[in-house]
């Protein structure tokens, strides 16, 4: 019995070491957790909700110039045009990204967003 648990406990550990990784598929959904404060951070828990800020930011629309956002999960953009965030002289990103250590993967920025072919996340 005591070597049952052990070995449970040892695969449950082994599990909880990789992250999770969420793979874009062009759509939006909004934050569900966090309310923005330092304390409180936006949770970016898919990559749909990365999209979402991208949106809101290039959009002008909702409070989150100065907001905080967390990263919780690994995304991977697959390889679906990105819209960089904040990427206009007029709505540009002035909140706090805490990127967690997470990677961001097979991002390709949409090229008609780039200024002078330059263009990413941001």
């Amino acid at each position: 019995m005591k070597k049952t648990i052990i070995i449970l406990a040892m695969l449950f550990c082994s599990i909880n070491i990789y992250s999770q990784t969420s793979t874009w598929t062009g759509g939006i959904s909004p934050f569900t957790h966090g309310n923005g404060t330092q304390a409180n951070p936006h949770l970016i828990e898919n990559a749909e909700q990365l999209a979402y800020l991208a949106q809101v930011v290039n959009a002008g629309t909702g409070s989150y110039d100065s907001a905080y956002y967390k990263v919780m999960v690994d995304i991977d953009l697959n390889s679906i045009p990105w819209t960089p965030i904040g990427f206009s002289s007029s709505n540009f990103f002035s909140g706090n990204f805490d990127g967690n250590g997470h990677n961001i993967a097979n991002m390709i920025v949409n090229s008609s967003t780039a200024i002078n072919g330059y263009g990413g996340l941001f």
